[in-house]
């Protein structure tokens, strides 16, 4: 089946994740069958970044904040922000 998007995420997404963790594995998966993919974590490695396929939108939690110490210690916050950018681009 096709899908528009695909929402997916985990605390850091780094070289480790490249190892057959979940999310890593949904974007092979799915890279090809959804339209845009939203790549939502605490940080992700800038060069793990560029290795993703086009539709894969990145949205950093940390960006949203001063400290990284307040990404995570306010993560729900970071995670109704990243959701406003979702629906932005969804709307857009």
């Amino acid at each position: 089946a096709q899908f528009d998007i695909l929402i997916t995420g985990e605390g850091s997404f780094d070289a480790q994740s490249l190892t057959g963790k979940g999310t890593k594995t949904l974007i092979n998966h799915f890279s090809n069958k959804v339209n845009k993919i939203f790549l939502c974590s605490g940080k992700i490695d800038p060069t793990i970044k560029e290795s993703l396929p086009a539709n894969v939108k990145t949205i950093q939690l940390k960006d949203f904040f001063e400290t990284e110490v307040e990404s995570i210690r306010f993560f729900e916050t970071g995670i109704a922000k990243a959701c406003s950018v979702i629906m932005k681009e969804i709307d857009s």
